[in-house]
């Protein structure tokens, strides 16, 4: 399934950061469960680092490995990211780490879970 993005918020971040393009996610089944694996697509970004200055961070057209969609029947759905974002623009730029948790709260009387393709 494809997902297209429609708005980044970074509020979380240490440093500035804004969403050049917003990109795509996909979500694949993972055999034998209801969960899913994630990956982001066309998606670019810049931070403004302290030490760095300007750097550039894109997932490519082949997309990254984001995470983990962890279904629920009943109760709230979890997206777990944890993901390394390598620079695409700007002078020795270090790797980020993008780690988070989103959790899927509403509409909680509608399941959702991953089906094979």
């Amino acid at each position: 399934m494809k997902l297209k993005v429609l708005e980044n918020s970074w509020t979380s971040c240490t440093n500035a950061t804004t969403t050049i393009k917003t990109g795509e996610l996909e979500i694949h089944s993972i055999t034998g469960s209801t969960n899913g694996t994630i990956t982001y697509k066309g998606a670019e970004f810049t931070t403004n680092d302290p030490i760095f200055g300007d750097c550039s961070y894109g997932t490519g057209a082949s997309g990254i490995d984001l995470g983990t969609l962890t279904a629920s029947g009943t109760g709230d759905t979890v997206i777990d990211v944890s993901a390394f974002l390598s620079p695409v623009g700007g002078f020795c730029c270090p790797e980020v780490v993008w780690q988070e948790e989103f959790t899927i709260t509403s509409p909680k009387e509608t399941p959702l879970f991953v089906e094979p393709s």
